[in-house]
């Protein structure tokens, strides 16, 4: 193995002449450095599925390795040093001299002793490298190592700004790359860069910041081209492409974030089996493939739950392997431009409507919500673009989203698309509709007798503001008051030996009414409603008990004020004072659609706490906007008829963030709007 490289080879910095003097701060290097796990993975990878070799024996493969490299190999480290250095001394005030300090002890640590450096080596395989390594511009490599905002790619092709680039180097505590290609060309090449800041040299004069290493010319620094000058370690013998990211270190869970973030944004293309992963650290390795994908995604998925880690794979996940049957697999045309495909799963136990987005590359984009429809739902969106006349963006919908993605890959907006804001506005809209329509195809009926709050959808946010699709959807009523105060009784034994409540006595006082605003309800335009919008105000009164009045004969106090307890009395004593109230709890995602054939409602949401016992009360609004306690006659949860407590509906075992589902037949009332509130003690 080669120990020290030829002497014609170095570390070139151009003369800063008439240039911006630079300090630490990169903007590239910037831009993924929140999110840096997730920036490497998208943009490592999505180069890597973009250079897929078509003859290849099977899908491309990236790995991720920690190596260690005898710092005698590492490519003029003394004057990698020295340079780090004199950056320091030129920014050693203010917030860049906190920084280049960072990087000056990584030079001292790394560069200045015998000892192995620590690398993360990424490698791609069945990949036919970057190719031109001997062009000027304009090339695979050249947009890689030697141009700045240029991603020299085709229509079809993932990058979109050059930036993705600079994701590697936010894992570089010396800001250095070395880069190392074998082509479908025979062409092999290798190039070092470091980005560091604008520094004095030992001839007097100012550098810039940026340094390539490789053979210096009268004007340029080229690659280096002869392998044999190049120690083993940073040869490329197959096609394909190596990074090294010198000067590695890593977290502690580094394997675990670089896996999370691989599932999280490529695994419908390794569920297609387009692309295998490996994470490699010493004896420790993740390989993530179209076998053990369902495993990973289970796995990470309670990995991601005890470290409190925002992912939402596995969600979309289900919808690919759905045995129900429910999930549907559309592939159709669009307007001219190719194809698009939509996995959807319209289910009433959903809380949410999500649509993940993406291109024909397989790495997850953005998650459309905008969505003011009654139906719950989750779906995956790819704009693949197959079948289509060219890769020009006017005939292909893969290609003309490329042009309305954002740097970070992250967003598609309108105002990305220069050439035809208007045009890309349009057809962001008519993507958002197609999907409107697939959803309200697979609608079920019971969620299109959902009762529709009018007023309410002009609230939500919508991406369809005009035209009459967006007038199409519409916004369901979920009814959400504030609890009245209500005091918790204490339990006596009564001679007969069963439990009585009584309501703790408390200086008389007046009847408090407080108004609240709710949007008014009516009948779904669907079903011949009406179709006039309005605003009700709902009176909701707070009781405070009297005294002298007779102990109740149930066991919760009645929520509805003290008109539904007139001719009752109650005993008290000094025990019963100062009792524990009962506490309201938050739902979300309420849901009340009404089953005419069963006459009952199918009342569904997410509680914000656990409970042992959860009491539900509902109340039934009318269309003069008041609302009435509504008479409970059933109730069924999970199978089972549920106790009724004085109206109130009593839940065992409810988990917080976990949906709840039962079904209410009413005495005497039928269809009409419903309002819902829980309770614990």
């Amino acid at each position: 193995m080669k120990k020290e490289w030829n002497k014609k080879y170095k570390w070139c910095f151009s003369p800063l002449g008439t240039g911006d003097k630079v300090g630490v701060n990169n903007a590239g290097i910037g831009i993924f450095k929140k999110q840096r796990y997730i920036g490497l993975a998208k943009e490592i990878l999505q180069n890597v599925v973009d250079a897929n070799d078509s003859n290849a024996p099977g899908p491309v493969q990236a790995r991720f390795e920690v190596i260690q490299v005898p710092r005698a190999e590492i490519p003029g480290a003394d004057r990698l040093s020295d340079v780090i250095k004199r950056c320091y001394e030129y920014y050693h005030e203010g917030d860049d001299g906190v920084k280049m300090n960072l990087l000056k002890k990584a030079a001292e640590k790394f560069l200045d002793m015998d000892g192995l450096v620590p690398v993360l080596k990424i490698s791609d395989y069945n990949t036919i490298g970057l190719t031109g390594t001997r062009q000027e511009k304009g090339s695979n490599w050249t947009g890689l190592v030697r141009e700045i905002s240029a991603t020299n790619k085709g229509n079809g092709k993932s990058g979109s700004f050059g930036v993705g680039k600079f994701a590697p180097f936010n894992f570089s505590a010396l800001r250095t790359i070395v880069y190392s290609t074998y082509n479908k060309d025979d062409e092999r090449a290798l190039q070092g860069k470091t980005i560091l800041t604008t520094f004095m040299d030992e001839d007097g004069k100012l550098k810039q910041n940026v340094g390539l290493f490789g053979m210096t010319g009268e004007d340029d620094c080229k690659a280096v081209y002869n392998m044999e000058d190049v120690p083993e370690t940073f040869q490329r013998k197959e096609y394909g492409t190596d990074l090294f990211v010198l000067g590695f270190e890593k977290d502690k869970d580094w394997m675990q974030q670089m896996a999370v973030s691989v599932l999280e944004y490529f695994f419908y293309t390794i569920f297609k089996g387009n692309l295998e992963v490996s994470i490699v650290d010493g004896d420790e390795r993740i390989d993530i493939n179209q076998d053990n994908l369902p495993y990973l995604i289970k796995e990470y998925g309670e990995y991601c739950k005890s470290e409190e880690i925002e992912f939402s794979a596995p969600v979309f996940w289900e919808l690919l392997h759905d045995t129900s049957g429910k999930t549907k697999h559309f592939v159709e045309p669009f307007k001219k431009r190719g194809n698009v495909e939509l996995y959807l799963k319209v289910d009433p136990d959903f809380s949410e409507r999500r649509i993940l987005q993406m291109r024909a590359a397989g790495m997850k984009i953005q998650e459309d919500t905008a969505f003011r429809i009654g139906a719950y739902f989750y779906g995956i969106f790819i704009a693949t673009g197959e079948d289509s006349k060219s890769d020009d963006p006017k005939d292909n919908i893969n290609s003309f989203l490329r042009k309305c993605e954002n740097q970070a890959h992250d967003t598609w907006s309108k105002d990305e698309y220069e050439d035809n804001r208007e045009e890309a506005g349009r057809v962001l809209k008519q993507i958002h509709s197609w999907i409107l329509e697939k959803i309200k195809e697979q609608r079920p009926k019971e969620e299109k007798d959902e009762i529709e709050a009018f007023g309410l959808s002009d609230l939500l946010p919508s991406q369809e503001k005009e035209g009459s699709e967006g007038e199409e959807e519409r916004a369901y009523a979920f009814f959400q008051p504030k609890p009245m105060s209500i005091k918790r009784a204490s339990k006596k034994k009564n001679t007969s030996g069963t439990s009585d409540a009584v309501v703790a006595p408390r200086k008389p006082k007046s009847r408090k009414t407080r108004s609240i605003v709710v949007p008014g309800a009516g009948e779904d335009e669907s079903a011949g409603g009406r179709t006039g919008r309005k605003q009700n105000t709902h009176q909701f009164h707070t009781f405070e008990a009297s005294p002298g009045m007779e102990p109740s004969e149930n066991p919760l106090p009645y929520p509805g004020g003290p008109e539904r307890m007139q001719g009752r009395t109650q005993r008290n004593t000094a025990e019963d004072i100062g009792k524990k109230p009962l506490k309201d709890v938050g739902l979300t995602g309420i849901k009340t659609p009404y089953d005419k054939e069963n006459h009952t409602f199918r009342i569904s949401f997410i509680p914000s706490k656990t409970a042992k016992e959860l009491y539900v009360y509902l109340k039934t609004g009318s269309d003069d906007g008041t609302s009435t306690d509504a008479e409970v006659k059933s109730a069924v949860y999970m199978g089972k008829r549920m106790e009724l407590l004085d109206g109130y509906i009593k839940i065992p075992r409810v988990m917080k963030g976990k949906k709840v589902v039962f079904t209410v037949e009413l005495r005497n009332v039928e269809r009409c709007p419903l309002e819902v509130a829980a309770y614990v003690e």
